[in-house]
């Protein structure tokens, strides 16, 4: 069975809501940003220390359907 899976493209104030939410929720997810070290990153580690937190990779990007 496939788990239910959630994607954020930013850590900023939307994608660190989004993550907050998620949380609430219990759900699953990854952030994508193209800044290595964005400005709320220390709020989404209080957040979820363990979250996954990665760059983008254009070429999977750009081949996504």
């Amino acid at each position: 069975m496939l788990q239910d899976y959630k994607l954020i493209f930013g850590l900023g104030a939307t994608g660190l809501s989004c993550a907050q939410f998620f949380e609430s929720k219990g759900l699953n997810y990854t952030i994508i940003d193209d800044n290595p070290s964005p400005k709320r990153l220390a709020s989404l580690r209080k957040i979820n220390p363990d979250v996954s937190f990665c760059r983008p990779n254009s070429e999977i990007i750009l081949g996504a359907s």
